[in-house]
């Protein structure tokens, strides 16, 4: 039995001794293809990634749209267990046409305990102040999602974003062109040739017919004959 039991103490510091710090799994873990590049400006892919993000009910905790960041949450319930999935989105903007976006997901389990302290009499009759029922969660577990399909999916749905904000942004942009153009007056109207002919006639006609007065007015002086002859 001592035997047994110092080799099993053995075996436990070896294995111990020999397992890989964890700080060299950070550089060996494999590709979680968690980045893609869009071609869009960094306020488009903001947008189309919190569109993505609500789309698929989450709930937006944190976000800066200046830093190109945010982190969104979403809980799922599994009998007595709880698991909290949580999504982080941070935005490289450092070119003016094209951003980097990195996502990452945590999943957190946890499980919901109920300990009873109820005292009983002859176990079917409760007794007072017997202490209740107290309920306690506790974490389980979390693990870091690294699975293609998953980060996959999500791009395809953030693509499918960018498509739309960029077509309301170019129908907003030229709805505003459009009102501009609007207030800028137009060319004068020239008035038709033939208005200007006529207004041009009874000018010369109320010319004619001043004229014509005033020769009446002039003719019709009398003319008194000379009495000293």
């Amino acid at each position: 039995m001592r035997s047994s039991i110092i080799v099993s103490l053995i075996c436990l510091f070896t294995f111990t001794g020999c397992a890989t710090p964890v700080y060299r799994e950070v550089f060996n873990e494999k590709e979680s293809y968690n980045s893609k590049e869009f071609s869009v400006p960094a306020n488009i892919l903001y947008q189309a990634t919190s569109r993505a993000i609500c789309s698929k009910n989450f709930i937006i905790e944190k976000e800066d749209a200046e830093k190109g960041f945010i982190l969104a949450k979403r809980s799922f319930q599994r009998g007595k267990r709880s698991i909290v999935l949580v999504v982080q989105a941070k935005m490289d903007t450092s070119c003016t046409d094209k951003t980097m976006l990195y996502l990452s997901a945590l999943q957190t389990t946890e499980m919901f305990y109920v300990s009873d302290h109820t005292r009983f009499f002859l176990f079917l009759v409760p007794l007072p102040g017997g202490g209740g029922k107290n309920a306690s969660q506790i974490k389980e577990g979390e693990k870091v999602i690294d699975d293609k399909e998953f980060y996959k999916s999500f791009f395809t749905e953030i693509q499918r974003e960018v498509s739309i904000v960029t077509a309301n942004a170019m129908k907003e942009t030229g709805a505003v062109t459009l009102g501009i153009a609007g207030e800028i007056p137009g060319p004068t109207v020239a008035e038709p040739k033939e208005a200007v002919t006529q207004g041009a006639a009874s000018a010369s006609v109320d010319t004619a017919s001043q004229v014509k007065d005033e020769s009446k007015v002039s003719v019709s002086v009398d003319v008194k004959p000379d009495i000293s002859k």
